[in-house]
């Protein structure tokens, strides 16, 4: 083999060998912002938090409960999310009142530095937010936040005269395209009562 094939020949391997490290490099910056999306990460030894705010909704019809908190340390996993939630709102959320309305809403949004466990509508938003340099007339408001990345997931039950119940959740601003999920739950107690033994909770969800 002539000198000149060898060095054409190493030459060529060098760069495979650059290109493939490149893409490597290129596939772990992925997987790395993939598991820490938007440039949060998750803690798995450590408790996903509730914390319920003061956002000044009110239906004046009373035919409609909301309720909205913010959560710290969420996993980035659309699915663990989804589970996590669904956990929180067996726990927490009542039959009784969920058949009282015809619509009951939860919100679900990431604790960050403008939107944080202390938010309360129409308070001036904390120091270092950015909303600050962008006039802040009306205070802390849940509408600058509903279409951001801070809304991660929001489920409601609507309660028909026929007994019967419709679900839907759907995963908001953070994960990007929004997915939503809907289905019908022909009996509402047995619901619950069904997710509760799951869980290992009684019929109070404790």
């Amino acid at each position: 083999m002539s000198r000149y094939i060898f060095n054409k020949l190493f030459a060529l391997i060098k760069f495979a060998f650059i290109a493939l490290s490149l893409c490597f490099i290129l596939v772990l910056i992925f997987l790395i912002l993939i598991f820490t999306r938007n440039g949060y990460s998750y803690d798995k030894n450590k408790p996903t938090e509730f914390f319920k705010i003061k956002e000044g909704w009110r239906d004046e019809a009373h035919t409609i409960k909301r309720e909205s908190f913010v959560l710290s340390n969420p996993p980035n996993d659309s699915a663990l999310l989804k589970k996590i939630v669904e956990e929180y709102n067996l726990r927490t959320m009542s039959v009784d009142t969920i058949k009282k309305y015809f619509k009951y809403e939860r919100v679900f949004y990431r604790e960050d530095v403008c939107l944080t466990r202390n938010f309360e509508q129409g308070k001036p938003y904390p120091d270092g937010c950015s909303y600050l340099n962008h006039g802040n007339s009306e205070g802390q408001h849940l509408g600058k936040h509903y279409f951001k990345e801070e809304n991660l997931i929001e489920i409601y039950y609507c309660s028909f005269d026929d007994g019967s119940t419709y679900y839907r959740y759907s995963f908001g601003g953070h994960f990007g395209d929004i997915k939503i999920k809907e289905f019908e739950i022909k009996d509402i107690d047995q619901f619950f009562e069904e997710g509760r033994k799951k869980l290992n909770l009684d019929s109070t969800g404790k």
